[in-house]
């Protein structure tokens, strides 16, 4: 393969090959959310969903001292989270209202951060956990469809909701600069060898 020498990053020496393959796409995704152009804050991001973004989300905030609330529908994987550091998880078919909970979880104040990866159905709750002045960094549209927010407690939240844009080399770089120094391991949960691509990329 050949490629122009400023589309490529080298890979943090301590990982695998496998390892090294989830940088470019939920790494970089996860980190754009939380730190975009600035400096990730130790507060508390939250967001619905335990996927690979939202792992390597955590991983990141937790790593920058950050308290993070992580949502799922899973026992089994808020327990995996709260193993990688999460500081509160809420499942959220039990608690649907789980943006009201995280509010609640932190006094009040809200989250300075949402990695929301749900998209129409979840920007609701993701309004309703941000802090005043916070963010919510809109990743994917998993739930589908069209969103039908409440536009007055939008504007009354003074938060911002930007979108995480593609990985690009320079995007990369400070990701994988992160998780050298750091020694972070992302988790992998299946390998798939290179001939079921096409099939799994249909289903």
């Amino acid at each position: 393969m050949v490629l122009r020498e400023d589309g490529v990053v080298p890979a943090p020496e301590h990982l695998s090959d496998v390892e090294a393959a989830t940088l470019p796409c939920s790494g970089v995704t996860a980190w754009n959310a939380l730190v975009g152009e600035g400096p990730l804050v130790a507060a508390a991001p939250c967001g619905p969903g335990t996927g690979g973004v939202s792992v390597f989300a955590l991983q990141l905030a937790h790593l920058a001292g950050a308290r993070v609330i992580v949502t799922s529908s899973s026992d089994d994987k808020l327990r995996r989270a709260r193993e990688l550091g999460a500081w509160e998880t809420i499942h959220y078919r039990r608690v649907p209202e789980w943006g009201v909970e995280a509010r609640k979880l932190t006094g009040g104040a809200g989250v300075d951060i949402v990695v929301d990866v749900g998209g129409a159905e979840t920007l609701g709750q993701s309004l309703q956990a941000v802090a005043f002045g916070g963010q919510v960094s809109l990743v994917g549209n998993l739930t589908g469809g069209a969103s039908q927010v409440d536009v007055v407690r939008s504007s009354c939240a003074g938060c911002a909701c930007r979108g995480s844009s593609s990985a690009t080399a320079r995007r990369s770089r400070p990701s994988g600069r992160a998780v050298a120094a750091s020694g972070l391991r992302p988790v992998v949960d299946r390998v798939f060898p290179l001939g079921e691509i096409a099939r799994r990329s249909s289903t």
